[in-house]
């Protein structure tokens, strides 16, 4: 295999990129009520999966990813504006 595509050689680089943020993620107070969301959704979800109905479980499975990106997104406004 060719040394430039091997799976060492990305990992690294990936690393040593210029401008790379190397700061911890932090929770904030913006953060807490989507986490939450999400996490009820799932909860919710798995809930209605096995006890009521499968179609409903997967209908609120959907909520999940939905919450995480517009989470992201709200997140991503906030830290630009700072």
């Amino acid at each position: 295999m060719d040394k430039a595509h091997s799976k060492e050689n990305t990992d690294t680089s990936m690393l040593n990129e210029k401008g790379a943020d190397r700061r911890p993620m932090t929770l904030s107070k913006v953060d807490t009520p989507f986490l939450t969301a999400a996490f009820m959704s799932l909860l919710a979800s798995v809930s209605l999966w096995f006890l009521v109905d499968q179609l409903a479980g997967v209908f609120v499975g959907i909520w999940v990813p939905s919450i995480l990106s517009l989470w992201c997104g709200i997140r991503s406004r906030v830290n630009d504006s700072k």
